[in-house]
């Protein structure tokens, strides 16, 4: 029911001059996006490519540092999903001029304090959970490691995605476009300088992630509080709308991040290779995310999109644009999927860990190209996901998406993963495909929510 409904309606999209203008608009909030997850995915490459250099098991610790680092980060995404809602609303309303202000210093002081909070306990917490783990001795202690290093600049990572939300809220994006975009570069002059032209080597890779962070930080910061012009009222009603739509993506965020990390964990129980599979699952996650940043790119237009519409009193308009933007996305999806999966073999050449001699690691090609050809058969139904994630995130309807989330995550992926990938003896293989039925099952569940159309009378 749900793809012939797509269907169609992809079909009338050209056809019809609102759905063109919708389009249009979906467009000039998706494309600077993309841009900045563009210059984001070539930083993170970066890290990959050099860890590859320097030995797999200092690929596969940046991998684990990684998935423990974003347990605690993406808590930040939630609480964006919440601001883009409310601010995304109070700027599309009559009474702009006289409740931004006070809006966005409301948004600010509540990102400061969760992002001080939030860096506090992965300094605490992180390194104690990794020194638990049983992984490889030398992936661990380089794990642990990167974290701390990582951690220098988390508070101000974590502020800039608040940022981030607010003037993508604003439809201000392409601003925080040449800011974040100068901070990216940044960062891959200094990981290529610290790691290979200092003493600091490998933990030159983590360092250079806090510094452009902290350099993206002051950029930002100058342009919101332009925003704020001088306003310095907290508005408790504010910051309660914001905590309600954001405390359920909170626990979707660190239920993905703690799934992930599991994962890991669970291929560093397999009895052969697990180290470089380890390694190839982290070079995989980042082709990946190649095609999620279109994706999550679609999806946050999507949601500022939808929460500007509902805040002007035009919910058939904001149905009708997440219909539009879902479409676009799917198909932009599935034309990167079949890209990289015909380029797989010169992909995992590139970001397959190194021996001493230059030559990649075959094991480590090997289960790269498996990870490539199986987790991309999913993309589509990751994105669909996205796509009506994003727009129920803009109407504020995250509490059915944290259903979904969790038993997705934890009664589907996890047990499955484990039982067929340890339990029974499959490997490598069967815990991909358990990646793939997460999609699958995510992107039903949420797809039914929003044709519904439950959201809109918050039902």
């Amino acid at each position: 029911m749900i793809i012939n409904q797509k269907i169609s309606f992809v079909k009338s999209i050209f056809k019809t001059q609102k759905y063109r203008n919708f389009l249009k608009e979906s467009w000039s909030l998706t494309w600077p996006i993309i841009v900045i997850m563009a210059f984001d995915f070539c930083m993170n490459m970066t890290d990959i490519i050099i860890a590859g250099i320097l030995g797999k098991e200092t690929q596969a610790a940046i991998g684990m540092a990684n998935q423990a680092y974003y347990v605690f980060a993406v808590v930040t995404n939630a609480v964006s999903v919440g601001t883009i809602a409310v601010i995304s609303r109070v700027y599309a309303g009559y009474e702009r001029q006289k409740e931004l202000p006070s809006a966005i210093f409301t948004a600010v002081v509540f990102a400061a304090a969760t992002s001080f909070v939030v860096t506090i306990l992965a300094v605490t917490f992180a390194p104690l959970v990794i020194a638990r783990l049983d992984i490889n001795p030398g992936v661990k202690a380089k794990t642990i490691t990167f974290i701390y290093t990582y951690c220098i600049g988390l508070f101000f990572h974590l502020t800039v995605a608040h940022y981030n939300s607010i003037l993508r809220a604003c439809k201000m994006i392409k601003t925080a476009m040449k800011a974040l975009t100068t901070a990216s570069l940044l960062n891959i002059f200094l990981n290529i300088t610290f790691v290979f032209y200092t003493p600091l080597g490998h933990i030159g890779i983590p360092l250079s992630t806090s510094v452009s962070w902290i350099v993206a930080f002051v950029a930002l910061s100058v342009m919101i509080f332009r925003l704020m012009r001088g306003e310095k009222k907290f508005s408790k009603s504010v910051a309660k709308k914001i905590f309600g739509i954001s405390w359920p993506m909170g626990i979707v965020s660190a239920s993905w991040q703690l799934s992930s990390m599991t994962l890991f964990t669970i291929v560093g129980m397999l009895p052969s290779y697990s180290v470089e599979v380890m390694a190839a699952m982290t070079a995989g996650l980042r082709i990946e995310s190649i095609i999620f940043m279109p994706a999550f790119a679609f999806n946050m237009a999507n949601a500022v999109l939808v929460g500007s519409l509902l805040g002007e009193k035009k919910p058939d308009d904001a149905y009708t644009v997440g219909l539009v933007t879902a479409a676009a996305g799917v198909t932009t999806i599935i034309l990167l999927t079949f890209i990289v999966i015909i380029f797989a073999e010169p992909i995992a050449a590139l970001l397959g860990s190194k021996d001493a001699a230059g030559n990649v690691d075959p094991v480590v090609m090997r289960e790269i190209i498996r990870y490539l050809h199986i987790v991309m058969l999913s993309e589509p139904f990751m994105a669909t996901n996205l796509m009506f994630s994003g727009a129920l995130n803009g109407a504020g309807d995250t509490r059915p998406l944290m259903r979904y989330s969790l038993f997705s995550l934890w009664i589907v992926r996890i047990p499955t993963a484990y039982i067929l990938g340890i339990v029974f003896g499959f490997g490598a293989t069967a815990i991909w495909w358990a990646m793939n039925v997460t999609f699958v099952c995510q992107s039903f569940l949420s797809g039914r929510r929003y044709l519904s159309k439950k959201w809109i009378t918050g039902v």
